[in-house]
């Protein structure tokens, strides 16, 4: 399966990939923009909540942000589409797509990596079926453009393992100062990858010369004390984040209310997701080590990471499934190469590889089928928050479907600096009515009696309207409103 034949089969191959990464990054942007992966309330409170808090100054604040115990620099990076919109005085119809866009298109960020690395090892056609699994495998997709931390630190983290197994002699300094940065970000991001973090510093280090360490060692201290200075810039103690989490989290085991599961969580879930596929890539990667250890290795240490603390969720161990699919496909391509090698047919080694992608990804349990990433669309209440935010009327959007921060949504897709609140509409509550010319309901549409009209209805949510103002609200600096 060598494909190192002349510059005209490295050309066609290159072209590939990249015809391969355009159509991947149209299908992902589809994906996003279309709403299917929202995860609440964390995806928006603590991270795009946040940013349209800086930008516009008014948004919910969730207790983790009023100790500090988030990392500001999060909703940092999701704030240049919400600046963007600031200045051309547009709204959410344009903030929200364009960010989830973008979180697609750098979901996509170590794939060219991941084609380089496999490339040099390899060759180029090897590289181009790398690339496949990662990109076709649907808990990847079911993430892009998600604005939860582990959605946006999993490429970061990928990037930067792809990038030290690229360092070699011809390695230029600025090599040294993305990998100082991507490290760097992806511990602020999510210190508890810390470490899969350190076996990487430690692969990188040993692999670079002594003018790259040095390079290395100047751009970390530069990153570190930049990052130092962003904290204090928003009020906080340097890496504040990290040792309060800690102490209130382990001292405190504030954890625990939001739940505790055992420690095999993680390793049921990834078998509820993978299923009989998990097979094929475990058997590639057992096989191609010397190849994928690094990748691998370090989706094993997120796991054992994540595994030991009490409260656990699903999400928490995604940058290890990124890391393992791009394990598993560069260890699947590699595998068929040898077993084209053998067979001295170029052709019998792709169907091999393949036919073993086709199975791992059909044999999948339906939890993590492909029907339910494409059939998922918005969330139906942001869907109503977003139709309600086009209105120039409102004075007040209130629920009738629970707490709002609890919910799906907060003024990020509502983006109106008035009253936003949960009330009480059966029975009819007068002071409640005055407060909120819009509401959204839970129930069939109809239900809901004068002085409200219905506008509109997404499943069984419906956006009722009526006519006048609003009565002013009284200030709940604690609450679920602007804050």
């Amino acid at each position: 399966m060598s494909d190192a034949s002349g510059d005209k089969n490295v050309s066609s191959y290159l072209v590939a990939f990249w015809v391969l990464m355009v159509a991947a990054a149209i299908f992902r942007i589809w994906l996003a923009t279309k709403g299917h992966s929202i995860r609440h309330p964390d995806e928006i409170f603590q991270t795009f909540e946040q940013a349209h808090r800086i930008v516009f100054g008014y948004g919910i604040v969730p207790w983790e942000f009023r100790e500090g115990i988030r990392w500001i620099g999060t909703p940092l990076m999701l704030t240049p589409p919400l600046w963007l919109a600031a200045a051309l005085g547009l709204g959410p119809d344009f903030y929200v797509p364009l960010t989830r866009a973008l979180l697609a298109l750098v979901a996509l960020a170590p794939f060219p990596l991941l084609f380089e690395v496999v490339r040099r090892r390899s060759g180029d056609l090897t590289a181009l079926l790398s690339c496949l699994l990662p990109m076709v495998w649907v808990e990847n997709l079911d993430y892009a453009g998600s604005t939860l931390s582990e959605a946006i630190v999993a490429p970061f983290l990928a990037c930067a393992i792809l990038l030290a197994l690229l360092l070699d002699k011809d390695s230029r300094p600025w090599h040294a100062a993305v990998l100082a940065v991507l490290l760097a970000a992806t511990f602020c991001l999510r210190f508890h990858l810390a470490p899969a973090l350190a076996l990487v510093t430690v692969v990188a280090w040993l692999r670079m010369s002594r003018p790259l360490r040095s390079s290395f060692f100047v751009s970390m201290v530069v990153v570190i004390v930049g990052l130092e200075g962003l904290d204090m810039a928003f009020g906080q103690i340097p890496f504040q984040h990290v040792y309060l989490n800690i102490y209130r989290n382990v001292v405190e085991d504030i954890a625990q209310h939001y739940g505790v599961k055992d420690a095999f969580y993680y390793v049921q879930s990834i078998w509820d997701h993978w299923g009989p596929g998990l097979v094929f890539p475990v058997v590639a990667i057992g096989l191609r080590w010397r190849s994928t250890w690094l990748l691998a290795v370090s989706a094993i240490l997120i796991v054992l990471a994540f595994s030991a603390i009490g409260h656990k969720e699903y999400r928490f161990y995604y940058p290890a499934t990124l890391l393992f699919t791009l394990a598993g496909g560069w260890a699947l391509a590699e595998l068929s190469a040898a077993i084209a090698a053998m067979a001295k047919s170029r052709s019998r080694g792709i169907t091999i590889f393949l036919a073993a992608a086709l199975v791992l990804i059909t044999v999948a349990p339906e939890r993590a089928g492909y029907a339910s990433v494409l059939s998922q669309t918005e969330d139906n209440r942001i869907a109503l928050q977003m139709l309600a935010a086009r209105q120039d009327d409102v004075c007040g959007l209130g629920f009738d479907i629970g707490l709002v921060n609890v919910g799906t949504a907060g003024l990020v897709h509502f983006h109106r600096k008035v009253a936003y609140d949960t009330m009480d509409i059966t029975p009819p509550n007068e002071e409640a009515i005055s407060r909120f010319n819009y509401v959204i309901v839970k129930g069939e549409a109809g239900t809901v009696q004068s002085p409200y009209e219905l506008m509109e209805c997404r499943g069984n949510l419906c956006l009722y309207r009526r006519e006048g103002g609003c009565a002013p609200s009284p200030p709940t600096p604690d609450g679920p409103g602007p804050d």
